[in-house]
């Protein structure tokens, strides 16, 4: 079902449910999507035969109904009208609430728990990365991917630009997990303290589904014939 050379990107596209547990073990799908999957567990120094087997089990239990829509099925103009309405839309509704939330916990509890400041310096970072960010796909990224008339040097320079900045989103969401211990409040966390973890965890959550969408199915029809690359991307254009 699953195969140690296959490209985890690939993974989760197939078996949705295989996500969570690939975040778990800290295996990035979504900027690393091409990346076999037995390399990403040698990086991590994980036993690839004992993931495939954890992540054929998860498939194989997985919740009753019907399976979620395949994005690859989509246009790209519903593709990108799913990311907007669904991941965009999330985002700037939720980066304030958690920006302040993480304020008033840090008011309240900074000195037992220092990392709360580092939690909201991390967060401020990514709010100020990501509100252009959005506003540059919408405004310019989007409309050139769905319009006719198509110059492929500027569809890659953007696309250049999209990763190199994904990258950036993925080391603010990495290092988040971290800070939080993997978004567990403290026992002695008081209720907004909680909701802030809470808040940011279905935020990793939404933002690593939003980032794999736009790396591993909307920009991957558009560079068919480019090499595949596994390190960090730079360069682009704003």
């Amino acid at each position: 079902m699953i195969a140690a050379d296959q490209p985890v990107a690939q993974i989760v596209l197939e078996h949705p449910r295989c996500a969570g547990i690939l975040v778990e073990r800290d295996i990035d799908f979504c900027c690393r999507g091409p990346v076999p999957l037995a390399e990403a567990c040698a990086e991590r120094g994980i036993d690839v035969a004992a993931l495939v087997a954890e992540l054929e089990a998860a498939v194989a239990r997985g919740p009753p109904g019907t399976p979620g829509l395949d994005p690859r099925s989509l246009t790209t103009l519903q593709l990108v009208a799913r990311i907007v309405d669904q991941h965009h839309v999330y985002l700037r509704k939720t980066l304030p609430l958690v920006e302040l939330l993480a304020g008033r916990v840090v008011d309240a509890h900074a000195e037992r728990q220092p990392s709360l400041e580092e939690i909201q310096s991390v967060l401020c970072g990514l709010r100020t990365l990501l509100e252009p960010h959005l506003q540059h796909e919408e405004a310019v990224l989007f409309p050139l991917l769905i319009g006719r008339a198509r110059s492929r040097q500027r569809i890659r320079a953007e696309l250049d630009w999209m990763r190199a900045e994904h990258v950036q989103v993925g080391e603010a969401l990495r290092e988040l997990r971290t800070l939080s211990d993997r978004f567990v409040p403290p026992v002695w966390a008081c209720a907004t303290y909680r909701a802030l973890m809470s808040e940011l965890e279905a935020m990793d959550r939404d933002t690593l589904e939003h980032v794999h969408l736009e790396n591993n199915v909307l920009a991957a029809r558009f560079e068919q014939a480019r090499p595949v690359a596994s390190g960090v991307h730079t360069g682009g254009v704003r």
